[in-house]
């Protein structure tokens, strides 16, 4: 397994960890299909690195890699915060953490932040 290392300039990687209260209603069914649709608009934007959403009876989620904090913010507001008040009873709990080093086992490596 290699270490990756980000280029000097570049800043740590941020994690987006968020949650939200589903309704009764929203199976596991059918937040995997919400998130099949969600998907694809991780693909046309700045800054995502890997998505995940999670979905524990009644709360869904995410978690998110993504490149900068303010690619982060900026998806997270506007459109982003409309589609999940579609889909949620409450507001996103949102919390950003930097992610200085990140294991990809998929890919075989360690991506870390330049020393």
């Amino acid at each position: 397994m290699g270490v990756f290392r980000a280029r000097s300039q570049e800043r740590a990687m941020i994690a987006a960890i968020f949650a939200f209260v589903l309704p009764s209603a929203v199976t596991r069914d059918k937040w995997s299909e919400n998130a099949a649709q969600a998907a694809p608009r991780f693909e046309d934007i700045p800054g995502p690195i890997r998505t995940r959403f999670p979905f524990d009876h009644g709360l869904g989620g995410g978690v998110h890699l993504w490149a900068s904090r303010e690619a982060a913010e900026d998806c997270h507001a506007g459109p982003w915060r409309e589609s999940v008040a579609r889909v949620a009873e409450s507001d996103p709990r949102i919390e950003y953490f930097d992610a200085p080093a990140v294991v990809d086992n998929a890919r075989g490596g360690i991506v870390a932040e330049a020393a």
